[in-house]
């Protein structure tokens, strides 16, 4: 799930329409069906509550995802801002 908001876009812009994940973390606001044993080896199967602090700690651990993350981050502004393009910002 993630926090759109002028601030996002602005960075965005600002940057090229690159993101760093630092930035994309601070925009995630959410997960779904995400579980203990997700995120720690031999956790749990038991349902984990979305932490902004956790999913960073997290994250930082996992490389493998950050393009994935950030172009999620990305489409998801470039989404936003073609919608307001073609309903007219109202």
């Amino acid at each position: 799930y993630l926090l759109k908001d002028g601030k996002l876009y602005l960075s965005l812009m600002a940057d090229g329409g690159n993101l760093s994940i630092e930035t994309a973390c601070r925009h995630v606001v959410g997960w779904g069906g995400v579980q203990e044993s997700d995120l720690l080896p031999g956790g749990d199967p038991e349902p984990v509550e979305f932490d902004g602090d956790l999913f960073a700690a997290w994250i930082a651990d996992q490389p493998d995802l950050w393009g994935v993350i950030v172009k999620g981050v990305v489409d998801a502004v470039r989404q936003h801002e073609e919608a307001v393009e073609t309903r007219g910002n109202v």
